[in-house]
């Protein structure tokens, strides 16, 4: 039981190789409450299964056999790692049985009040965790609905006799293992959706926390062009924190953005690349490469935006003609109007602006015409399997033609292998970023970088 405990509810061990994601511990706590779930009801079924078989009631025997044939297949499922399709049947599997359970077998009497209807609670507890991904609605009437079986079953309670009632010997006993399987698996769900609630609270926090003592850092992947050359370098947010260690910012910036702190965040991040450009513009090195940083489609439409980039540049004394904008394509869904408004009255103090992942969204290309930007980054999703499908070569190629023929600069990101830089090259692509080239590395590993870059700069990729 212990052993059962400490997996379903893992102590977070604060070390950098063992932390696990928030995503990947909400993935383990329902893999392990559709297992234990699961291996419990089928047991249970089993034990069913057998006195059904003695007493020779075949409508038992043939709900008990469908109910655990359906609880097999929600296991099969999951092992296919189809969790959504496994919750689903899982959830409707049991309450089925406990409703029909209910309805038909576990009828109140003078002697045996009727039990079984308690797992309605463990279920709805259930519900709130494996439906978490599911739309608001979904989720919630998967909940009220096995909450209004309970409220229903425990006031309702005609004593009537039917041709399915089990004999009192049998249900006495049977009592009494309703009343502890519903309570132990009320404690379970419960434990374990208060652990998903926590993590994503203590992580809203500490994010916040974070930011005031400094564990958030820049760090920077070159970008290359066509002769070797370091041209600039795209700012990346890792968050190092005291305890931890890195965390992935895949974990904390959507756990940032449903808290409402990427205003914040990305301010800071702002204000950080500003005195690095600044840093670098005195350095012979450094002083020609662009920095982009990228900023959320809510922190664009921001309406002290502009006016916050203009601040943060003058304050660091950045040459704003070196900061590029990368935007996302969501972003495109605000008000074309509104995102042009603001990329002009910054484009006309000199900064410069990329469409971050281009391909990967589904903005109108009449767009590409209204907005001003000065480059398109191909998705590293297009550019890691263009060697190996001739779709995804005709989206790099497409792309680099389309941006060609509206003079825009091309960049691929996430290019690995020395066939895939040259096959861009071939197709007209110039500028290049990936792990080919470099990670991303925090400001002093990066001025060694791009020391070493300009010895060997007359030598071709």
């Amino acid at each position: 039981m212990r052993k059962l405990i400490t997996s379903l509810f893992p102590r977070k061990k604060l070390t950098p190789t063992s932390l696990l994601t928030r995503a990947r511990q909400h993935e383990l706590r329902i893999r392990l409450i559709l297992r234990t779930g699961s291996a419990i009801t089928i047991t249970i079924c089993l034990a069913w299964l057998i006195l059904f078989l003695v007493i020779v009631n075949w409508l038992g025997i043939t709900f008990v056999s469908l109910t655990i044939a359906a609880l097999f297949y929600s296991l099969r499922l999951e092992q296919r790692n189809l969790l959504r399709a496994a919750s689903w049947i899982w959830l409707t599997c049991l309450y089925l049985a406990v409703f029909l359970s209910a309805a038909l077998t576990d009828i109140p009497t003078l002697t045996t009040p009727r039990t079984i209807h308690l797992c309605f609670l463990p279920l709805a507890a259930a519900g709130c965790l494996l439906l978490r991904e599911e739309n608001a609605f979904i989720r919630n009437t998967s909940t009220v609905v096995c909450l209004l079986a309970y409220g229903y079953f425990a006031v309702v309670n005609p004593i009537w006799i039917t041709p399915y009632l089990l004999d009192e010997s049998i249900r006495v006993p049977g009592t009494a293992l309703n009343v502890l399987f519903g309570l132990v698996a009320l404690f379970f769900t419960l434990h374990a959706f208060q652990a998903d609630v926590r993590d994503k609270d203590s992580l809203d926090g500490e994010i916040a926390d974070g930011l005031i003592r400094g564990e958030m850092e820049l760090y920077y992947q070159p970008q290359l062009n066509e002769k070797g050359e370091v041209v600039g370098a795209e700012s990346l947010l890792r968050w190092r924190h005291p305890a931890r260690g890195f965390i992935s910012p895949a974990e904390f910036i959507p756990v940032a953005e449903a808290a409402g702190l990427m205003p914040q965040l990305g301010d800071w991040v702002l204000k950080t690349a500003c005195e690095q450009l600044a840093s670098w513009s005195n350095h012979p090195s450094m002083k020609h490469l662009w920095l982009a940083v990228n900023v959320s489609a809510s922190q664009f439409v921001d309406q002290r935006f502009a006016e916050n980039v203009l601040i943060q540049i003058a304050d660091a004394g950045a040459p704003a003609r070196l900061l590029k904008i990368e935007l996302t394509e969501s972003t495109l869904a605000q008000d074309v109007n509104d995102v042009v408004s603001i990329m002009s009255m910054l484009g006309r103090h000199g900064i410069q602006f990329a469409l971050d992942d281009f391909g990967t969204g589904f903005s109108a290309l009449s767009y590409l015409r209204q907005l001003p930007l000065t480059q398109l980054k191909i998705d590293k999703s297009f550019v890691g399997q263009m060697t190996v499908s001739e779709k995804d070569l005709a989206i790099v190629r497409t792309i680099i033609t389309l941006a060609t023929e509206l003079n825009l600069q091309i960049l691929a990101e996430g290019v690995e292998t020395e066939e895939q830089r040259s096959l861009l090259f071939e197709m007209g692509c110039m500028h290049f970023q990936g792990f080919l080239f470099g990670r991303a590395i925090p400001s002093k590993d990066f001025l060694q970088f791009v020391e070493r870059r300009e010895k060997t700069s007359n030598i071709n990729l």
